[in-house]
């Protein structure tokens, strides 16, 4: 569940995945590489800013309980005291 507090946190996941998206596409459309003057070949600087917007992503998405491993350490309270026959059923055993 999210609280009114969380909103700037995702909006900055939010701003990072636009980010991430962008990069990729122009990588996608101009390539790894790009030729510069006097025809030198360079890494296209679009690669280093997906990466870096993707991890800024997949952090989010953890701080967030949103990716498999962090949403099995995500618990939902509901404020109500849950009905546990097992854990009444030891709470009464007086010990020997």
């Amino acid at each position: 569940m999210l609280a009114k507090t969380d909103g700037a946190a995702l909006e900055v996941v939010i701003s990072a995945y636009q980010e991430w998206r962008a990069a990729e596409a122009h990588v996608k459309k101009h390539g790894l590489v790009l030729a510069g003057a006097g025809k030198i070949v360079h890494k296209n600087p679009c690669v280093g800013i997906a990466k870096d917007a993707r991890k800024q992503v997949m952090d989010g998405l953890k701080e967030f309980g949103l990716t498999p491993a962090s949403r099995s350490k995500v618990t939902a309270g509901t404020g109500a005291k849950a009905n546990d026959p097992v854990a009444d059923l030891l709470n009464k055993r007086k010990p020997a």
